[in-house]
């Protein structure tokens, strides 16, 4: 059957699914033969799910299995037998549909890849639409990409008030930000009845990982140890749900316990169509990276209650005085905001708070997302309201202090307050490079008195790790034997302050970072931007690379203030995963938004590396039944992977394929694709750039950006020998990234004036 007639008899409800599959999934099923003219149509029900999610450092692999039945009445006259279901869902960029299973009783039909038209009308003649009456139904499986990240699932037949056996097998990529590395667990079929109350079992395996941290779309986190199966709504795994403000994300992240901010997934092929080495490199701006260019931050918060059990005493007049009280509550707030501010890119704090009964409670310099943060934001949350309050109630002693103690007192506070010091010195980092402060907030009465000893031991304590010293806005520090106005005076802050509610506090200036990834033949140059603040607010890399060439495992760094002055250099090393011939990370690779293929061209890449893609759906017909059905009803759904190309697509043709790689005459193209041998001359109009062996006559359109993203510099023309211009008027000294393209393909270069 022609695909117009198809398009006449789902057309509407086609375009209406596909526009609604930016909030959320769903299907529905239509009546395929009718004898009265009109077709009916009505929604599913899930009437179970289950996730197998393997979870590897780097990238999820999930199978979801789905029973959904068609709901409802049809129309006397049509025929309830052969009705079709179908479901539109989406998935995030970069995800891969690598395998599909439709069971019929105690049958199973396994998908293949096929060219996207010609499965498109094997589907067709198998549901013969135009039979009369309806023919004996036949089952097949169609399984489209109707837009990138957007998919169509059609499951043929299916009766009234009966279901759907249905298995899906795809890989979802990571993300990079702050908190390092994370992977989101988005359903797919899970989805399709957005209304649905089903409770799912969602069993998590780990592929060299040990333990996950799980982040619900509420904030909420908790730590599973793999593997791991939990009852999860439908909503939890759901790309997107309705809220009170409309549509809104949601699904599961999964940060692995040891995330790191740089992770290098890579594998090679020998032979064959995939043949290369991959790098999937995702790179944030790490601690380390900010140390070694001594831009790293660490502030402890020393918080001191004096006396607490005198906070609540009636006096003789028989009623209390509860400033203290009010005080360390007006503080606990603060801290807690205060910290919540703090612990993002190069800046990690932590605490020490003595509350006058036992040790105190301690927790070392660490930045968002590590566990000691969340400890130490856990135990300030805990730390308000009526805590203070029933805390210095519970240590209300039975008899007044005695007067006559108070030399006593002040030696044993001096002595609380150098082990205290100890402590706080034991909560920095061992690291170089860091500059290092200290946040001194007390509360309650202290002895008063004019000796400073306290001031010398401080002094000599940190005279191997400086530190600046600081007090909370608003809130003054009181401790016998120790002035400190004096600490402050005599240990100032060290580099860029910032103003904050909380009072000055060190922060950081603006850098341009350039991150060099290399193989062994070629350098490529990425720029990152980082704003300051109290943390850095810095971008990240996420680069998809593939090269005849084997990748190196480190990363260069090199930094520069706004005005383009080199600040210094750092080199990383992420974390190495992948395993050799590995196809889950070639799949990684090519199905990511921008695979950079180096010097050759790249068919096809959802036939090549076995996925849905926009050449190619995934099929599954009665003669691709399996003989042996138990081997798949729980180990899972095989990947599917074409021996050749020309099984997928008989018509293909190289030159159809994009390119993300050189051209082929590469010759006159010359040192095009090494910009390290790129050299520029200024001119009063702009920039004379020189490319040796670049041809006379290449086509080429350049732009020049400043580190703010901006572009000062435009061009487009066909150059001279070797060499052409970029229009750049008003060029002033700085840090730019030129970007040409020529020959199909743009490179960029960071340039300094």
């Amino acid at each position: 059957m022609s695909a117009r007639r198809v398009g006449r008899i789902a057309g509407f409800w086609g375009l209406a699914s596909v526009m609604a599959t930016g909030a959320f999934a769903q299907a529905t099923w239509q009546t395929t033969h009718t004898t009265i003219g009109g077709y009916d149509r009505g929604n599913c029900e899930l009437m179970s799910a289950a996730l197998k999610v393997t979870v590897h450092p780097a990238w999820l692999d999930v199978e979801e299995d789905l029973e959904i039945a068609a709901v409802g009445a049809v129309a006397p006259g049509n025929d309830a037998k052969s009705l079709e279901i179908i479901g539109n869902f989406s998935l995030p960029t970069g995800a891969a549909i690598t395998g599909a299973l439709l069971w019929d009783g105690d049958k199973v039909l396994q998908a293949t890849l096929l060219d996207k038209a010609k499965a498109d009308s094997a589907y067709q003649v198998l549901v013969d639409r135009n039979s009369t009456p309806p023919p004996r139904p036949r089952d097949p499986i169609l399984l489209e990409m109707i837009s990138k990240g957007n998919y169509r699932l059609h499951v043929y037949p299916v009766e009234i008030s009966k279901s759907r056996h249905v298995r899906l097998r795809y890989q979802l990529p990571p993300a990079i930000n702050e908190e390092g590395i994370a992977m989101t667990l988005n359903a797919a079929l899970a989805t399709l009845a957005p209304n649905s109350q089903l409770s799912i079992p969602v069993t998590f395996a780990g592929a060299g990982v040990d333990s996950v941290i799980l982040a619900l779309s509420d904030q909420s986190r908790s730590t599973l140890s793999l593997p791991r199966t939990r009852l999860m709504h439908a909503s939890d795994v759901a790309q997107w749900i309705w809220g009170y403000y409309g549509y809104a994300p949601a699904g599961i992240r999964l940060i692995p316990v040891d995330h790191r901010r740089q992770v290098a997934v890579g594998t090679s092929m020998a032979a064959g169509l995939m043949a290369g080495h991959y790098l999937n490199l995702y790179a944030g701006v790490s601690d380390d990276v900010l140390g070694a260019l001594g831009r790293k931050v660490e502030i402890v918060v020393f918080w001191k209650w004096h006396s607490p059990a005198s906070w609540a005493l009636e006096n003789e007049y028989g009623y209390a005085d509860y400033g203290n009280v009010y005080t360390a509550q007006a503080q606990a707030g603060a801290l807690l905001n205060l910290y919540g501010q703090l612990g993002g890119t190069g800046n990690q704090v932590g605490l020490l708070h003595d509350d006058g009964r036992g040790e105190p409670k301690r927790f070392g310099v660490a930045s968002r997302g590590d566990a000691e943060y969340q400890a130490a934001l856990e135990y300030l949350g805990n730390v308000q309201g009526n805590y203070v309050m029933d805390f210095a109630l519970g240590m209300k002693p039975k008899v007044k202090p005695k007067p006559g103690d108070q030399k006593a007192a002040i030696l044993a506070s001096e002595s609380r307050f150098y082990q205290n010091m100890r402590l706080v010195k034991s909560l920095y980092s061992p690291a170089t490079g860091v500059v290092r402060h200290l946040v001194m907030v007390s509360a309650g009465p202290e002895n008063v008195t004019d000796a400073t000893e306290a001031n010398a031991y401080f002094d000599s304590l940190f005279a191997d790790k400086p530190l600046s010293v600081g007090t909370l806005a608003g809130s003054a520090f009181a401790q016998a034997g120790f002035d400190a106005w004096t600490a402050h005076r005599d240990h100032p802050a060290q580099g860029p302050q910032v103003a904050t509610a909380f009072g000055s506090l060190p922060g950081f200036d603006a850098l341009n970072l350039n991150l060099v990834v290399r193989n062994s033949e070629k350098a490529y140059d990425f720029p990152i931007r980082c704003e300051g603040g109290l943390s850095l607010a810095c971008g990240s890399l996420t680069f998809h690379g593939k090269s005849d060439h084997p990748w190196q495992d480190s990363l260069e760094w090199e930094a520069f203030d706004a005005a383009g002055k080199r600040i210094g250099s750092a080199k990383t090393l992420p974390k190495q995963v992948g395993a050799p011939e590995d196809t889950s990370i070639a799949v990684l690779w090519a199905g990511s938004e921008s695979p950079f293929s180096e010097n050759r061209k790249e068919p096809p890449l959802g036939p090549v590396y076995g996925f849905v893609d926009a050449w190619a759906s995934m099929i599954g017909v009665p003669k691709d039944t399996l003989k042996n059905a138990d081997a798949f009803a729980d180990t899972g759904v095989p990947r599917v992977a074409p021996g050749k190309l020309t099984d997928v697509l008989p018509n293909y043709q190289p030159g159809d394929a994009p390119t993300t790689s050189l051209a082929a005459d590469a010759a006159r193209l010359g040192g095009f694709g090494d910009p390290a041998k790129w050299t520029w001359e200024r001119t009063h109009a702009g920039l004379n750039v020189r490319i040796p062996g670049f041809a006379s006559g290449v086509a080429v359109v350049a732009e020049l950006f400043d580190m703010a993203g901006k572009r000062v510099g435009f061009g487009s023309a066909r150059s001279e020998t070797g060499a052409f211009f970029l229009p750049a008027p008003d060029l002033r000294s700085g840090l730019y990234i030129l970007k040409v393209r020529a020959g199909g393909v743009q490179m960029a270069k960071r340039i300094v004036f």
